[in-house]
């Protein structure tokens, strides 16, 4: 989006595939996803820098999110008052509901073992994405106006050979 704001032309190549070589741990995927993505993403969104439309967010994913806080809070209310399990219950399959699409994806491409796998991955990403965004509205805000990056003097010296 800063981008956009000065002026500059973006593209978005829709069809371009690009494989991720990185090697990912479980703690690192999640310290990335949190740290790295989600809560900036919501203090860029804070700053007013840009609009939520334009940040790789859809129907679907807000409330995939919506509904990962809502298992985890009711789960944890269940304690108290078993039918709140069975609340929680009822949101996890409206969240697999809205996630058919890329779980069936997932089926054609690498089998429903994978698949399954995959499931309490994305449901963490989208607890990762709730968390992230409680917390970057909990961070301190972007400056309105981007900082101008330092300028830097450089000055030569000439050394001599001297002794």
């Amino acid at each position: 989006t800063a981008l956009a704001e000065a002026r500059y032309r973006v593209r978005l190549l829709k069809d371009m595939q690009a494989e991720h070589l990185k090697e990912y741990g479980l703690q690192r995927l999640v310290r990335s996803e949190l740290v790295g993505r989600a809560i900036p993403w919501t203090r860029l969104l804070r700053s007013k820098r840009s609009r939520m439309g334009t940040l790789n967010t859809n129907v679907n994913g807000v409330l995939s999110v919506a509904l990962a806080g809502l298992v985890w809070s009711l789960g944890a209310l269940a304690v108290f008052n078993p039918i709140l399990g069975i609340a929680a219950l009822a949101c996890l399959v409206f969240w697999s509901s809205l996630n058919l699409s890329f779980l069936g994806f997932l089926v054609r491409r690498r089998g429903i073992l994978f698949a399954l796998g995959a499931l309490p991955l994305l449901f963490l990403h989208y607890t990762i994405c709730g968390l992230g965004y409680v917390l970057g509205h909990l961070a301190r805000r972007y400056p309105p106006k981007r900082t101008p990056a330092p300028q830097y003097a450089f000055k030569e010296e000439l050394k001599t050979g001297r002794a």
